[in-house]
């Protein structure tokens, strides 16, 4: 397939916005969601994955996240304007020249309208994409968008990620899912004590016993299929926030 094919194949009618809730784990209020691109459901290209993988190998993934992005905040327009939505966006498309600019002027209709916008950066970061992005957040944060670091674990937790004063850390599944409760809570002590003013979000929350650690650690919020699995947005713009389907 030539990337032509490909993009022309990945049009933004083809694409679709699913959501996942984020919750507050001490009221079970879903407070965010997390916006995943859904391609069409018949092809090879219906979930993420694959996508971006395609992508990636044909040299077009910046302008994949970007359509992505732009059906992302589409989905904004219809969420109530009390909860923050999530959007994953690759390093490399951060760093392109004219990303901040090309951004800022898509959101700001809906930071206007007090929408909450919350860049999401996907994939491990280089010491050199860190010190280039470092100037970047900078300006997001200066037009009012959040910024959040993704699926942090202590194998990958890098000293220099705290230049970006991120306004989330979302904690990787594994942290929850695979490590003794001593090491999780050893884990979310570091984080906390390394970016004190950064909301600490932990991902993989799949039963209760997930929840309750987390709330024994007075995390404050979590994500996760116990929570509820990828779906299309049934709600709207009038909706109040309402509990977790696990709640």
């Amino acid at each position: 397939m030539l990337p032509d094919e490909f993009l022309d194949a990945l049009a933004q009618p083809q694409l679709d916005t699913w959501v996942m809730p984020i919750c507050c784990l001490t009221t079970g209020a879903i407070v965010a969601y997390e916006a995943l691109t859904r391609g069409p459901l018949e092809s090879p290209f219906h979930y993420p994955d694959a996508i971006f993988e395609q992508a990636r190998r044909l040299g077009v993934i910046s302008s994949i996240d970007r359509r992505c992005i732009e059906c992302s905040l589409k989905l904004d327009e219809q969420l109530h304007s009390g909860l923050t939505l999530f959007l994953n966006v690759f390093p490399d498309t951060l760093l392109e020249p004219d990303f901040v600019e090309w951004f800022g002027e898509l959101a700001a209709p809906l930071l206007k309208d007090g929408r909450r916008i919350c860049l999401e950066i996907h994939e491990d970061l280089t010491d050199q994409q860190i010190h280039l992005l470092a100037p970047i957040v900078f300006s997001l944060h200066c037009q009012g968008i959040l910024v959040a670091l993704d699926d942090l674990n202590p194998q990958n937790l890098n000293p220099l990620y705290w230049a970006l004063e991120p306004d989330y850390i979302k904690v990787d599944r594994t942290v929850v899912q695979n490590l003794t409760k001593e090491e999780t809570a050893a884990f979310l002590r570091d984080i906390s004590q390394r970016s004190p003013f950064s909301s600490i979000l932990c991902e993989g929350i799949e039963c209760e016993s997930h929840l309750e650690l987390l709330q024994h650690l007075d995390v404050p919020l979590g994500q996760g299929f116990f929570f509820g699995c990828p779906s299309a947005y049934e709600g709207s713009s009038e909706e109040l926030p309402r509990l977790a389907v696990g709640w």
